[in-house]
């Protein structure tokens, strides 16, 4: 996997002799009167960065075979804080669980978002809803490219999202006020749409990431994935009954 990790001392450190070990191996160590920059050690050559300033140990391109405990030694002293590296391949996949819709206005109309699959059983979710909206490109006075549409890049504009600490961010503008959240499983989440009306017809997705929090007290993002888009058709008072009576299906 292409990730990078970093362990964070905590504290400035004063020391100018600075040693990181995995096991009883060494990772990387600086010593200011020996070396003019800090020196790595297999297999970690190329792939570490020390804070001479911190102590804080960075590690790219982490792979299954860094797994360990690390630890941090300075001033010839060890640190009494330990750090535990665990590698999980990210395995998130996610489903809209609810079909294209038609639904009259001022009803209501349901997204879901269900994980299907996850890393790891330690993780926390991150989940937001988009409305989606094709990108017209082109002025009315270039010739070829009147009301010419790209679907991609596509514009997207978030209803509503919530962090992996349960936090909400703020609901989209139309949508204030018109949303309700539910999480019904661990592994499933639904967002209803109130008082609908024909505005907002169109694509919408659920975008989760996958989140595992750190000893230092930080979050660590190991995977994302969107949902693939869903169609709700929100029919006025007119047209609703005339499409119920000819039995049309979305």
């Amino acid at each position: 996997m292409s990730q990078n990790v970093t362990f964070k001392i905590g504290e400035p450190v004063a020391s100018k002799d600075i040693l990181w070990k995995k096991g009883k191996n060494k990772v990387i160590e600086w010593e200011e009167n020996l070396y003019w920059e800090p020196r790595s050690f297999p297999p970690f050559i190329n792939r570490t960065h020390l804070d001479t300033q911190t102590g804080n140990l960075t590690i790219f391109n982490v792979t299954s075979s860094d797994e360990d405990e690390y630890e941090v030694e300075y001033g010839g002293a060890k640190s009494s804080t330990k750090f535990t590296l665990k590698v999980v391949d990210p395995a998130l996949r996610v489903d809209t669980v609810v079909p294209n819709a038609m639904v009259p206005e001022k009803a209501a109309f349901q997204l879901g978002c269900s994980i299907a699959s996850h890393s790891s059983q330690d993780s926390y979710f991150a989940v937001a809803w988009f409305s989606l909206r094709m990108k017209v490109v082109g002025d009315k006075g270039s010739p070829g490219l009147e009301g010419q549409e790209e679907q991609d890049p596509t514009e997207r504009r978030a209803l509503l999202s919530v962090g992996p600490d349960g936090v909400f961010g703020p609901e989209g503008g139309p949508w204030e006020d018109r949303l309700r959240f539910q999480r019904p499983s661990l592994l499933l989440f639904r967002l209803t749409v109130l008082q609908a009306s024909p505005q907002d017809t169109g694509n919408y997705s659920c975008r989760v990431e996958e989140w595992l929090p750190s000893l230092q007290g930080d979050w660590y993002l190991l995977a994302k994935e969107e949902s693939a888009p869903i169609s709700i058709r929100v029919l006025d008072t007119g047209e609703f009954p005339q499409l119920a009576g000819e039995g049309r299906t979305w």
